[in-house]
């Protein structure tokens, strides 16, 4: 029961684009207390990380950082709460 609400509020997060603009901005103020531009690498050859097409820094580490973490974060739960169900 309640790894069900635990699922529910961690997709209502994951597919929430206010908070994923709060999560960016926070990120943005603090590198920019250190003189770091937000930016993504250039699209070419990457081999051993993701490489979705992005315009934007902002829409590039959603899409290849966000995201995947939390989908990954929806999995474990569903895993372990599938495991302790036996």
């Amino acid at each position: 029961m309640e790894d069900e609400v635990v699922k529910t509020q961690v997709e209502t997060k994951r597919n929430d684009p206010l908070l994923w603009q709060a999560l960016f901005e926070k990120a943005v103020e603090m590198a920019s207390s250190v003189d770091v531009e937000p930016t993504f690498p250039r699209a070419g050859r990457q081999q051993n990380r993701p490489n979705a097409p992005a315009a934007t820094a902002f829409d590039y580490w959603r899409v290849n950082m966000y995201l995947p973490f939390a989908d990954h974060l929806l999995a474990e739960l569903q895993q372990r709460t599938a495991f302790t169900r036996k």
